[in-house]
């Protein structure tokens, strides 16, 4: 019995990366980079900016 949602069908490599930064006490700025390579198929990154503001 199989499903096309089998975990073992996402088999791949994944990279989370991400930091953040205070430049001053009300603010945060932190970027992300994830990447997603698949063991088959094309691989996919994506970046994201996340900003936190304080008031």
């Amino acid at each position: 019995m199989t499903s096309k949602d089998d975990w073992s069908s996402r088999e791949g490599q994944l990279l989370l990366f991400g930091l953040q930064y205070n430049p001053i006490k009300q603010l945060k700025i932190a970027p992300n980079f994830t990447s997603w390579n698949p063991a088959s198929g094309k691989a996919s990154s994506f970046a994201y900016l996340s900003l936190e503001f304080k008031i």
